[in-house]
């Protein structure tokens, strides 16, 4: 059930020094949804998580988080409100053990909430309870994946940015993922997800914001964009 908007771009613009990448772009999301940005590569998406965590600073238009302004903080100021990125790329400390992981990411993250405890975490994702003493260099990627989240989770985030979060991964082990961000919703945790998987967007998202070439093109409901073949064949290149 959502309560309102957590989360608000109003006609932003963003790039990397002369390159504008984002124009004009205005979405929300509101506290308790799943929120995707779905889109060919290149047309924005992960720009658009950067502008909101802080890495990016928006050239125009603001960045509003429960209706405070923030897109003027760095990384660091950004999670301290609540909000967290789990990249792409992981960035799991390679030599470091799951629960090491864990522990590390219990400081910097929100201040003025408490994240799940480590336990918690464990319960959720039982792949890394049985590999608490594991370094994350061996772990397989759905596991780092799971460990990215399980990391937002004990930092204390109500938002969580997933940047492609099925990337790379195996069918069987998609799934998985899809399970621990449904799970992670039904905790209450509202969740923003950049997903090259359409498929998967539409199985976990509320709503959906297609862009291209930086712009906003559509916005609607999963059912709406799965009966829209024109949008499909456009913009996300499937054809029904």
């Amino acid at each position: 059930m959502t309560t309102g908007p957590v989360l608000e771009l109003e006609h932003v613009d963003a790039g990397y020094g002369e390159t504008q990448i984002l124009r004009d772009v205005s979405l929300h999301v509101n506290e308790g949804e799943v929120v995707s940005l779905v889109g060919r590569n290149g047309a924005g998406k992960t720009t658009t998580l950067r502008s909101i965590m802080g890495i990016v600073e928006p050239t125009a238009g603001t960045i509003t988080y429960h209706g405070e302004p923030i897109g003027h903080l760095d990384a660091v100021d950004t999670a301290k409100r609540g909000i967290s990125l789990v990249p792409e790329e992981r960035r799991i400390f390679p030599d470091l053990t799951v629960r090491e992981n864990l522990e590390l990411a219990a400081y910097g993250g929100a201040s003025d909430r408490d994240g799940l405890s480590i336990g918690e975490v464990l319960d959720t994702f039982e792949n890394l309870a049985d590999r608490t003493n594991n370094a994350g260099s061996s772990l397989s990627g759905g596991e780092q994946q799971m460990l990215t989240i399980g990391r937002a989770l004990v930092s204390g985030a109500d938002l969580i940015l997933l940047d492609e979060p099925t990337e790379g991964l195996a069918p069987y082990i998609v799934q998985d993922v899809v399970d621990a961000i449904r799970d992670l919703n039904e905790r209450g945790i509202t969740v923003m997800l950049v997903e090259q998987n359409v498929h998967v967007a539409l199985e976990l998202a509320d709503r959906n914001y297609v862009l291209n070439q930086g712009e906003i093109v559509w916005n609607g409901r999963s059912r709406a964009l799965e009966d829209d073949e024109d949008v499909l064949d456009t913009y996300l290149g499937i054809t029904t």
